[in-house]
């Protein structure tokens, strides 16, 4: 509100700080407005292929875990604070997570999974969901824990704090466990892409999207003005290093590929 204020009431456009808080509200918006696209060149290549050839289906269950986790964390920040007004903070995970449901769609169609196979993975997805909106703010004594245990560790004879031991499940934790989920969820496509020799249908435009907006988003993290958030921070440098990865594979694999999907149209 202050910025508003010196910015456009007062028209004191050479103000450093607001200056940057503007920019980083304005790339938030557009990184959502884009993001309404970014999977669309992979949904195309699978209705155009009639395929899911390439897609790990594990890494997109993940990857879909881990979205839901961003949008939850940030939806119950913003109603901590009373009100929904940093929805260009996390509004291209919303975005992400509808349009990855659709190749979850798109997967089972094409694979042909069992319908008890997509039962499963539909309820357990709709409890984990229901579950991350229940965790407490409080996850207890976690800077005492934290150094206890390092003072702990010093001493060469570990053991666990008392703290440690109260320690609960928390919000926080859908912050941090996008960090695994991340790994987990494009390691295997990584492994599969070396293992095949090919990237199937996953889309370079989609992948380099997504190394923009990772990039993006850790600038938009710095000038947040309620403060630096770590978390997600770690999040976002991870996400640009394995999408940079995937989209390497992308262009090295590029011949391979298209021999791979021409057989595939045939």
């Amino acid at each position: 509100d202050s910025c508003i204020d010196t910015l456009f009431t007062q028209r004191n456009i050479v103000d450093g700080a607001c200056l940057k808080v503007l920019i980083s509200k304005s790339l938030g918006w557009v990184m959502t407005g884009a993001s309404a696209i970014v999977k669309t060149p992979v949904i195309r290549n699978m209705l155009k292929a009639e395929s899911a050839a390439g897609l790990s289906p594990q890494s997109i269950y993940l990857e879909t875990i881990m979205y839901s986790c961003s949008v939850a964390y940030f939806v119950m920040k913003d109603l901590g604070d009373g009100k929904l007004d940093e929805f260009n903070e996390y509004g291209e995970n919303v975005n992400l997570t509808l349009q990855n449901v659709i190749i979850v769609l798109l997967m089972w169609r094409y694979n042909k999974p069992s319908t008890s196979h997509c039962l499963l993975a539909t309820a357990l997805f709709a409890v984990f969901f229901l579950m991350a909106f229940t965790l407490p703010e409080d996850c207890g004594p976690v800077g005492e824990c934290g150094s206890l245990l390092a003072s702990s560790l010093s001493t060469f004879a570990p053991s666990i704090p008392a703290p440690c031991v109260s320690l609960k499940p928390c919000r926080r934790l859908l912050i941090t466990l996008p960090l695994p989920l991340m790994i987990a969820s494009r390691l295997p496509q990584i492994i599969a892409n070396v293992r095949n020799g090919h990237t199937g249908i996953l889309s370079i435009v989609t992948l380099a999207m997504n190394v923009i907006g990772s990039l993006l988003r850790v600038f938009t993290t710095f000038q947040n003005p309620k403060g630096l958030d770590m978390g997600a921070l770690a999040g976002y440098l991870l996400s640009f290093i394995l999408n940079a990865t995937m989209a390497i594979q992308c262009f090295i694999y590029r011949e391979n590929t298209k021999k791979v999907l021409a057989k595939k149209n045939k």
